[in-house]
């Protein structure tokens, strides 16, 4: 999943594996930077600091986002997962 408010989110709830993170996003939300690598570490995600053509492309879609524990379903209808989370994107799994 990726963009602030659904990976905050599924870091609330334990869902994240891994959270990407980019120095973009620390500069410019440093207080959601710091909420999501506590959350991480609650929760023992792993937590990578994303640089290169990766943070580019990752800071194109917000500059955050998370590889999930597990599979969340999705409501085909809405396009959203049933626990209100945004559909996981191309980071997810």
């Amino acid at each position: 999943m990726q963009g602030t408010q659904a990976t905050l989110r599924a870091l609330r709830e334990g869902r994240v594996h891994e959270l990407y993170i980019t120095l973009a996003y620390l500069e410019k939300h440093p207080g959601e930077a710091d909420e999501a690598v506590r959350l991480a570490f609650d929760t023992s995600a792993l937590v990578e600091h994303v640089s290169g053509e990766a943070a580019q492309l990752l800071d194109a879609v917000g500059g955050i986002a998370g590889r999930l524990r597990y599979p969340v379903p999705v409501s085909p209808e809405v396009g959203e997962a049933s626990s209100g989370a945004a559909v996981p994107g191309s980071l997810a799994t």
